[in-house]
């Protein structure tokens, strides 16, 4: 026993690690196939993947366009998609590994990089919630270019302070060189990578230059491991005369989104930090402070408890962001240790290049574009932690252990309601967002080719779903896609077979159509999996 107790207590550092970290893979593994996001844009990815590896064709030279424009990045995600696909088979989950994949490495990352400044047992404690976090594992569960790119972010950053601890030219290199690869990764991965990394190289090439930490035989070492990961962009540019350059030219100079202002996008950031460390609030777009919640402050202040919950998110999400920004600029004041001031140097670096970013770019400013900035939440509430326990009151644990407390029952809770609601207990997430997954695709693709006349044409009416996403998601699935399904608006022949599919709103299923439907079909099959319904419906003899 007392040899257990020694070794728990000379390897708990580690032990805690990989309980976190099993807690963390739990999480984001959980059901991971009939749970995951299986829309137009995934089913797009896996059909050019499937065509590379089924059909002969070639690997893209570029990747996935970037929002409604004709720029396209680079193709390292398809690749990701590709090794993926190759040990693993086809299945629309197996494009999702990389992302997972990457996720998971995040997390120990994570406490690797924030150790840099923080003491282990701060990082410990954010890890953990990271390791929860609801927002982070929503964008681990699904095929998306840009969700692996808070580990290469984190790696560019951890890279780079290891190169100013390396002892050696030797480790100097290596660590170079792994700021090369995230770097060329990290471009093709989102546009707001793509504007944003590159310049931070160069403010910290010439930062740490200046320290004599790195020369430029080093840059010159960096840039060229980039430029060889995107050589595929290069051989593109070349085939088709700089095409996709010119579509970044239009992008960025021609056809810019509107400008935010800085307050608005403080403001938006300070939502952006509070909903990922709580999940609280608004998931589609980024909110801004208006005049209502203004008023609602006032109204908190000189009524009472009136409107509480929303005051006090507001007030939380002010404080976290604006007195992150504060308190970074305290302990850069105070900081003596030369590697932690470079660690609050480079993480003030990337905060205000990010900000003009989001600035310039980021507007109307959607959540889901914020995944570049996921750890910034975490790196401020690490602020806040080193602030609070820097007293020498007991009350300052008593603090941190109810903060901790709160931020992960938050996301437990989070977490908790997505199960129920996936699993068809809940009618409706909070976010109000209703995703269709892969498990409902296949029930969907299964149950119509079962029941369908494989003769005659296939007609598909939804509602509450995006019918174009169902379709091409049935499009490529193995059953379903042996058949030619259209939207039941494009009907062109009454001889043909007829589904229905969507939300489960009562018990009893026919009573679900539509009355345009109940007038001209009646039911004849149906399947369900607690949540959506599909039916076979059969034409009304006049």
């Amino acid at each position: 026993m007392k040899k257990i107790y020694n070794f728990v207590l000379k390897n708990r550092i580690v032990l805690v690690l990989n309980v976190i970290l099993a807690m963390g893979i739990f999480v984001r593994v959980y059901n991971f196939h009939d749970w995951l996001r299986f829309h137009k844009d995934e089913a797009r990815d896996a059909s050019i993947i499937r065509d590379v590896i089924s059909n002969g064709h070639a690997l893209p030279l570029l990747g996935p366009v970037v929002g409604t424009t004709d720029f396209k990045l680079g193709p390292i995600f398809y690749y990701f998609q590709y090794v993926s696909a190759k040990i693993f088979g086809l299945a629309p989950d197996v494009l999702a590994y990389p992302d997972l994949f990457f996720s998971i490495l995040s997390i120990p990352l994570l406490y690797f990089l924030l150790k840099r400044f923080f003491s282990k047992n701060i990082s410990l404690l954010l890890m953990a919630l990271y390791a929860v976090d609801f927002f982070a594992i929503r964008y681990a569960r699904f095929a998306w270019n840009p969700n692996s790119q808070p580990f290469f972010l984190m790696l560019f950053l951890y890279a780079f302070l290891e190169i100013v601890s390396a002892k050696t030219d030797k480790s100097k290199w290596f660590w170079a060189t792994v700021v090369g690869i995230s770097l060329g990764v990290g471009v093709q991965l989102h546009i707001l990578f793509l504007l944003s990394i590159p310049v931070m190289t160069l403010i910290f090439f010439f930062y740490l230059r200046r320290e004599g930490k790195l020369n430029w035989k080093m840059l010159f070492w960096i840039v060229s491991i980039a430029f060889f990961l995107n050589l595929p962009v290069v051989f593109s540019e070349i085939g088709s005369g700089g095409k996709n350059t010119l579509e970044f030219i239009k992008v960025v100079f021609y056809e810019p989104p509107q400008l935010g202002t800085p307050i608005t996008t403080m403001q938006c950031l300070s939502h952006v930090n509070t909903y990922i460390l709580t999940s609280i609030g608004e998931d589609n777009y980024c909110k801004t402070i208006t005049k209502n919640d203004g008023k609602i402050l006032v109204d908190f202040f000189t009524n009472g408890f009136k409107n509480i919950l929303t005051a006090s998110i507001v007030f939380f999400s002010l404080l976290l962001t604006l007195g992150g920004y504060v308190l970074l600029g305290y302990f850069i004041k105070r900081e003596a240790n030369f590697e932690k001031k470079i660690f609050l140097h480079f993480i003030s670096i990337f905060f205000i290049v990010s900000f003009i970013v989001c600035l310039l770019v980021l507007n109307p400013m959607t959540m889901r574009y914020f995944v570049i900035v996921e750890i910034v939440p975490f790196i401020f509430l690490g602020l806040w932690l080193k602030y609070i326990l820097g007293f020498k009151r007991f009350w300052k644990y008593l603090i941190a252990f109810v903060l901790f407390l709160f931020l992960f029952g938050m996301n437990f809770q989070s977490i908790a309601a997505e199960v129920e609601y996936l699993n068809g207990r809940a009618p409706e997430m909070p976010y109000g967002v209703i995703n269709l997954t892969l498990g409902e695709a296949e029930l969907f693709s299964n149950f119509i080719f079962e029941h369908a006349n494989h003769s005659k044409p296939v007609y598909l009416n939804g509602r509450n779903v995006s019918l174009e996403n169902v379709l091409a998601a049935l499009d490529y699935l193995p059953a379903s896609s042996q058949l030619k399904i259209s939207s039941i608006k494009k009907q062109q022949t009454t001889d043909a077979t007829f589904f229905a599919f969507g939300p489960i709103s009562n018990p009893d299923l026919e009573k679900n159509l539509t009355e345009d439907e109940k007038n001209i079909y009646q039911l004849k099959n149906y399947a369900s999996n607690g949540r959506y319904f599909i039916m076979q419906l059969e034409r009304k003899q006049k």
